[in-house]
């Protein structure tokens, strides 16, 4: 079962900001006190939420160009064809603007 939050909600649940890192051109990781996450320019692309076993995806950017969606799939561990199953089958949850 397909499971959706909204991007604001993702972000809510991440808690006090601590730092940024860049990883290459326009991709940083962002960590926060109850997580971290994959931005690419101004793209929300990848939540994870400390203690919860799903991670969150953008519906439309974890694979929006070829680099985003390999920096994806280093920063998660998991390729584009497996990100997309894990949102079809509830592994995952998909964010929406």
């Amino acid at each position: 079962m397909k499971r959706q939050i909204t991007k604001a909600a993702a972000l809510a649940k991440l808690g006090q900001f601590i730092a940024v890192r860049r990883l290459a051109n326009n991709m940083y990781e962002i960590t926060f006190e109850n997580g971290f996450a994959l931005q690419s320019y101004a793209a929300l692309v990848a939540v994870k939420v400390l203690g919860e076993s799903a991670w969150y995806f953008s519906e439309y950017y974890h694979d929006y160009s070829t680099t985003t969606a390999a920096h994806c799939t280093r920063f998660t561990g998991y390729d584009t064809k497996t990100r997309r199953a894990m949102m079809v089958n509830g592994e995952a949850v998909g964010m929406t603007e």
